[in-house]
């Protein structure tokens, strides 16, 4: 197996293995205890049996604690040193290049990023009323409104851009979309990856969020922000599909998440538009 042999090449000492809610740590438990990796520790509701060397409960609280503080807390009962919670991303100085490249063909300097993509239909705003925040954005502040999606999301990205945005569907890696979004005035997106890149990065955020999982748990992390609910009684569901009409999203207005995009950004000019975020960043 490739991976396995990737993992025996490497020589590591440890593997730490990082899960959320039912997910098993068995496979790779498993991945790596083929590749020969001595120490192998995980939280885990199973019995791992010899997979695991040393084996984790997490401590349940209500509401649940932000996955970045479980996932110390299982590095924490290794015997590492506490560290300042903070999530950190630096994108590469090419992917830099990349965005101000991108930047400069746009005719963008300061802007507002969209992200209206995601792996889960069931965390999905429409992609019509992301449409109607776009355009509300572009006329009320003036700036570009960039919108982006990862491979396979270049109809979407058309679609939420309309006239009034500027559609980036799969023209970027990771990297340079970090970059994009470290140099965003702010971020729209939903309950998916975007929203932590956003955190790691410092830039606000607006979160629309799904009853799929707790907020708590997966919402926006130490950046300005606005997470924004609907509460329904199945949340949270954690499924990928919801079945019976996304009430969760669908009761959350487009006006609001547009309300709540201007209350950041006149945050962000209160602030005043000199002030970092990160090297590299601009407001």
């Amino acid at each position: 197996m490739a991976a396995m042999e990737a993992l025996r090449e490497g020589g590591f000492d440890a593997a730490v293995i990082f899960t959320s809610y039912k997910q098993s740590a068995l496979p790779a438990a498993y991945l790596c205890y083929l590749a020969g990796i001595p120490l192998r520790t995980a939280g885990s509701f199973e019995g791992p049996g010899s997979l695991l060397t040393h084996r984790h409960r997490y401590a349940e609280t209500v509401p649940p604690r932000h996955e970045s503080l479980r996932g110390l807390e299982l590095t924490g009962a290794l015997g590492f040193p506490a560290v300042e919670p903070q999530m950190v991303l630096e994108p590469r100085p090419e992917d830099e290049d990349e965005a101000a490249e991108i930047l400069g063909r746009l005719g963008a300097e300061r802007f507002v990023l969209v992200h209206p993509g995601s792996s889960a239909s069931s965390r999905t705003y429409p992609a019509e009323r992301y449409a109607l925040v776009v355009e509300e954005l572009s006329s009320t502040t003036g700036l570009p409104v960039i919108v982006t999606g990862g491979p396979g999301e270049e109809d979407l990205a058309r679609r939420v851009a309309g006239s009034a945005g500027a559609p980036l569907g799969g023209e970027t890696g990771l990297g340079a979309f970090a970059a994009l979004v470290g140099r965003a005035d702010a971020v729209v997106t939903n309950n998916t990856g975007a929203t932590h890149v956003a955190s790691a990065l410092g830039t606000p955020v607006v979160t629309v969020f799904a009853g799929t999982n707790p907020p708590e748990q997966w919402g926006p992390w130490r950046t300005p922000n606005r997470l924004l609910t609907h509460p329904v009684p199945c949340a949270p569901c954690y499924k990928r599909v919801c079945p019976i009409g996304h009430e969760c999203l669908t009761g959350i207005a487009p006006a609001t998440v547009t309300g709540a995009a201007l209350e950041l950004l006149a945050e962000g000019a209160a602030r005043g538009n000199g002030a970092p975020r990160r090297a590299g960043a601009a407001w």
